[in-house]
C-alpha cells in the first residue's frame, strides 16, 4: 500500500495493519457489490486485487503530487472520488 518513499516498512507495523485493514474494507465492498448486483457466483478474489491496483493507479493520476509523467493540477476531492469510483465500478461490471 505504501510506496518506496517509506524505507524499512517493517519498522512501522501500524502501516502494515492500516494497509491490511484497507484491503479488507475494499474486499468487503467488492463482494457486496457483486452480491447486490446478483453476480455473487462470478466473484473472484482477483476482482479485489484488480480493484486495489486500480485504486492506487487512478489515485496517482488524480493526486496533488503525481509521480507519473503528468503535471496536472490538483483535482477536487469530490471529483477525484467520483472518478475513482466510476473507473473501478466500470471495470468490475465489465469483468462480471
Amino acid at each position: 500500500m505504501f510506496g518506496p518513499q517509506i524505507e524499512e516498512k517493517e519498522r512501522y507495523p501500524e502501516l502494515l495493519e492500516a494497509g491490511n485493514a484497507s484491503y479488507q474494507l475494499l474486499s468487503g465492498a467488492v463482494q457486496d457489490y457483486f452480491r447486490e448486483n446478483h453476480l455473487a457466483e462470478q466473484f473472484d478474489d482477483m476482482m479485489v486485487r484488480c480493484a486495489w491496483s486500480a485504486m492506487h493507479g487512478v489515485s496517482m493520476f488524480f493526486s496533488a503530487k503525481p509521480t507519473g509523467p503528468t503535471t496536472r493540477p490538483k483535482v477536487a476531492l469530490a471529483q477525484w472520488r467520483q472518478g475513482v469510483q466510476q473507473f473501478v465500478l466500470t471495470g468490475l461490471l465489465a469483468a462480471g
